[in-house]
């Protein structure tokens, strides 16, 4: 059990530091700690990952392609029965 909370603590403080680099660094990490978290099965720091990379391309200029991401994780979201995450991706669609 203490292994499986490792990566989960891990990822908790890495994520807001991933968000704080330049974009496309912060885009780089964050696409990295996606896979990882894929590979891991740990699905809800997946969905914060892609929050947050949402979040990113759409404050660095890249606003169709956080639009797209983040429609994507809406549906997938809901799909997983993730509403929280569906209505964040959501709003965060709209904002861009």
């Amino acid at each position: 059990m203490p292994q499986q909370r490792a990566p989960a603590v891990a990822f908790r403080v890495l994520l807001p530091l991933e968000t704080a680099a330049t974009p496309p660094r912060a885009a780089r990490r964050l696409r990295v700690m996606i896979a990882q978290t894929l590979k891991l099965g740990f699905i809800p720091y997946e969905f914060d990952a892609r929050l947050a990379l949402g979040e990113v391309e759409t404050e660095s200029g890249r606003a169709t392609a956080g639009r797209t991401h983040l429609a994507d994780l809406e549906t997938e979201a809901r799909g997983k029965g993730s509403e929280l995450v569906a209505r964040q991706a959501g709003a965060l669609a709209s904002k861009a």
